[in-house]
């Protein structure tokens, strides 16, 4: 396999969700506790991949589009 390696977006912590989302620390935790924000489990950490997120808040997203 040859070319330019892939560049990844870091993984989220719980805080850049916050910042993200504008939500509770509180909220975040009960979304991943109930399975209804996408999330990685690395050992006890919780890890979140920024697309992923994005993502999330498109398929929430409710009324008139923007673009």
């Amino acid at each position: 396999m040859s070319g330019a390696p892939v560049e990844q977006e870091p993984l989220w912590k719980v805080a850049d969700v916050v910042a993200f989302l504008g939500f509770k620390k509180s909220w975040v935790y009960d979304r991943v506790k109930r399975g209804k924000l996408p999330y990685l489990r690395i050992g006890d950490t919780v890890r979140f991949e920024p697309a992923a997120i994005r993502d999330w808040v498109a398929q929430h997203r409710r009324g008139p589009k923007n673009g």
